[in-house]
């Protein structure tokens, strides 16, 4: 690709940006082509035509996947012998993703087990919509996979054959046939998820569409991502929910508590029934717009903590979040408040009196207020709270410099308000007056470190240094959801 739209450069990549970025010999000078690594012809009629990407990477619903990344950690699967990733139509004829696997025994882990592990690994929109079992690929004469003669895929939702409820009510079965109309068949339960059994975000809004058409209710598109079918169902005809104990996989619960206003919020990750009940663990969460960062991780740190048997809150303070609006009135010292009432509210949920903790960035000095008598985990924890503030302020300008979503407030030069958030002027002082935080009274302490920062030096706790995915005060990861895994293995590991 060559003119006046190509790039100058990959970010902080001197290396690709040599390999992908030549000389344009069109037009000479300092301008310069991209290699976009697709292969392609010119036709006869002068047409260009596609033929394949050059390398095993491709684009999916505005993503760049390599297919080898999923491939790998399919194989790594104990009962995995080999795997291959392909993109493949559905029944509907939309793209999505389907992987083809050989068992290296007898057992084959159904959907729902293989989902939890490439989830643990991957983000959501690299986990194949089909998994297949083969006794053997199909070879082409050199002994290479063929690719083109592998089977079509097997469409089905997460959970086993015999784990599925069928639909019990008018609302169930009438959402069922939308679904199976969408997805191109009906192999899901009632506890299936939408996405889990192959649908993806452009057959969500048909999803949408058609509930309005049929109930005259807008459903939202974090509900079709979120919920079953049992749930949404639920949320279309509440009067015919079915109560039923069952065994969640991952069990959120949304709740508000604190005092007597119970202005706080949090969600409640309990583990699968089952499973041996671990220590609890409260998480506390960064401020400003490094929570909003950080959502998403967490919510998979939570996730996989669950899953390990540990219950865990993770909730908003007083001003941040789902309870933003009082952010200009909230103090530090509010913020330890709200951190006591959430490890209070966590021990009558959970029954335990012993708690460990996760405390990101400024959570790193709040959960000293949560009494830990467990493991504890600080996950970069502010070393220079003035030296954070600082970053802040350059990253608040030149996000309303670049980016169209904060344009209407280009010309704030309010010294209270950074990234969507505006602060009071004593919570921005506490903040500016932190240092390396006080090791919490716990009976271990983590500290998860992004980098070699020279600030985290600590005689009592294990250091752990993760390569640098976090990205705190880069604005190229403005957008970007963090997706730390190694970071989550590593804090996974500490609490175990």
């Amino acid at each position: 690709i060559g003119g006046d739209g190509v790039a100058r450069g990959y970010a902080n990549r001197e290396d690709l940006t040599a390999e992908k970025f030549v000389a344009d010999p069109f037009v000479g000078g300092r301008a310069r082509m991209y290699r976009t690594g697709d292969s392609a012809r010119w036709r006869h009629d002068g047409q260009l035509e596609y033929i394949s990407r050059l390398d095993n990477q491709i684009k999916l619903r505005g993503y760049r996947i390599e297919l080898g990344e999923i491939e790998s950690v399919l194989s790594a699967h104990p009962a995995i012998a080999q795997s291959v990733v392909m993109v493949s139509q559905d029944t509907n004829g939309s793209d999505n993703l389907a992987a083809w696997l050989i068992a290296s025994g007898q057992n084959q882990p159904d959907n729902a087990s293989l989902r939890n592990h490439l989830a643990t690994l991957l983000p959501d929109y690299m986990i194949p919509a089909a998994f297949t079992w083969l006794d053997s690929m199909p070879q082409t004469p050199n002994g290479k996979i063929d690719r083109k003669a592998l089977p079509a895929p097997a469409w089905a939702g997460t959970l086993a054959s015999e784990a599925r409820v069928q639909p019990r009510t008018d609302a169930e079965r009438q959402l069922a046939e939308i679904w199976s109309t969408l997805l191109g068949h009906a192999d899901f339960g009632v506890h299936d998820n939408f996405f889990a059994a192959g649908g993806h975000s452009l057959l969500a809004m048909r999803l949408i569409v058609q509930v309005q058409e049929s109930w005259g209710q807008e459903l939202p598109v974090r509900a079709v991502m979120n919920r079953d079918l049992a749930g949404l169902a639920a949320l279309i005809a509440p009067e015919q929910q079915v109560v039923e104990e069952r065994a969640l996989h991952a069990s959120h619960q949304p709740l508000y508590f604190g005092d007597e206003k119970a202005r706080l919020y949090g969600i409640y990750h309990a583990p699968p029934m089952g499973v041996p009940a671990k220590v609890p663990v409260l998480i506390c969460q960064p401020l400003g717009h490094e929570y909003m960062r950080t959502h998403r991780s967490l919510r998979l740190l939570a996730d996989k903590l669950a899953g390990n048997g540990h219950p865990v809150l993770r909730f908003d303070y007083s001003g941040c979040g789902n309870a933003a609006g009082d952010s200009d009135q909230t103090t530090f010292g509010q913020l330890e408040r709200d951190t006591a009432l959430a490890a209070r509210h966590l021990r009558e949920l959970s029954g335990q009196q012993a708690l460990s903790a996760v405390g990101v960035r400024h959570g790193a000095y709040l959960v000293q207020q949560a009494a830990i008598t467990g493991a504890c985990v600080l996950w970069d924890p502010v070393t220079d709270g003035r030296a954070a503030l600082k970053r802040w302020r350059t990253l608040n300008q030149e996000a309303l410099a670049d980016l169209d979503r904060y344009r209407f407030a280009q010309h704030s030069d309010s010294e209270t308000e950074l990234l969507g958030y505006t602060f009071s002027t004593a919570l921005l002082g506490a903040i500016g007056a932190l240092t390396a935080p006080n090791l919490p009274d716990s009976k271990t302490t983590t500290v998860i470190v992004s980098g070699d920062d020279a600030g985290y030096r600590y005689r009592e706790a294990t250091v752990r240094h993760i390569p640098d995915t976090q990205h705190w005060d880069s604005l190229e990861h403005m957008d970007d959801i963090l997706m730390a895994w190694p970071a989550i293995h590593a804090i996974a590991e500490a609490l175990a």
